[in-house]
């Protein structure tokens, strides 16, 4: 474990320098800058610090929005990273959501047949099922709850 979180901690600081050469080189609001705030994101999630994650893979998705409108695989990407973390976070309802938002924006931007698609589709199912269940089993807490009472 030791090591894993010394490897993490060496990629973290070569992303945040990554990070500061791009908005150098090419601005706070590009491409390269969104990708590297989802990559430090994603060395957080593997460190286990969701917030810190989720807070760098919001400020992607914020930078994709403002550089592409909105309506472009990359923002369905990083929704997509989001709905996992969401999910990863025990937040269904709110994976569920934003894994739609990403899915929905994939078939606007790439074809169904596309992998990330496919992975969009199977992730939302997924997801769908997690939820019905989760209900399913508050229902039946609930039912147990009144029928003692």
């Amino acid at each position: 474990m030791h090591i894993k979180n010394q490897e993490l901690d060496e990629a973290l600081s070569f992303h945040e320098k990554s990070l500061s050469i791009r908005q150098v080189k090419a601005g706070v609001n590009s491409l390269r800058v969104a990708e590297s705030h989802h990559d430090i994101g994603d060395v957080y999630k593997h460190k286990g610090d969701l917030q810190q994650a989720l807070a760098y893979f919001q400020l992607s998705l914020q930078i994709l929005q403002n550089i592409s409108g909105g309506n472009h695989y990359k923002v369905a990407d990083a929704l997509h990273s989001i709905g996992l973390l969401y999910e990863a976070d025990g937040k269904v309802s709110d994976a569920y959501k934003t894994c739609q938002q990403a899915l929905e924006l994939q078939r606007n931007s790439l074809s169904a047949d596309h992998p990330k698609t496919r992975e969009s589709t199977d992730t939302v199912e997924q997801l769908r099922k997690a939820k019905q269940s989760k209900y399913a089993s508050v229902v039946s807490k609930a039912s147990t709850v009144c029928t003692i009472s």
